[in-house]
């Protein structure tokens, strides 16, 4: 297969899970049913590791609703991943504004060697959780913006 073949292919699949993203979107899913579906499309789509998404829970304490992959990153095991990445889901409910973390650039210490996409989930002004996508650290500095518009529209569906 050539190289604009390759490209081409991809593209329409990607361009598929957006649109399955949008569908669900549209869909009476509760968030129980909704989120799953679409934390795990949402990583396929970017080619992605892992992903996850933190809703607020009683207290205003974040807590994961849907993941796929933390394990696997060693997330889980990693020991200070919750209070490094908590700060980077605080600014992004508190701005409202989508964000990329990437190791050795990021004025933050990270939780894992990712570059980390986190987007707020709003409900009219208000934000009520946060879409956080760990991508290849090897990712081009190019395809950053693409990645963070791509989470952002479709945080606005999950929205």
């Amino acid at each position: 297969m050539s190289q604009s073949a390759l490209v081409k292919k991809v593209q329409e699949r990607v361009l598929q899970l957006a649109q399955e993203i949008e569908s669900l979107s549209r869909s009476e899913a509760p968030p129980e049913e909704f989120f799953p579906k679409f934390i795990d499309r949402l990583v396929r789509a970017m080619g992605a590791e892992a992903g996850a998404v933190w809703m607020l829970e009683e207290g205003n304490r974040l807590a994961v609703k849907s993941e796929v992959g933390l394990e696997a990153i060693g997330f889980r095991k990693a020991p200070n991943a919750l209070s490094l990445n908590h700060p980077l889901l605080v600014d992004s409910m508190s701005t409202g504004q989508a964000a990329v973390y990437v190791p050795g650039e990021s004025d933050k210490e990270l939780p894992t060697p990712h570059q980390i996409v986190v987007a707020a989930l709003q409900t009219g002004t208000e934000s009520v959780g946060v879409v956080e996508i760990f991508q290849r650290s090897g990712t081009p500095k190019e395809a950053r913006p693409g990645y963070l518009q791509f989470v952002e529209q479709m945080c606005g569906y999950a929205s």
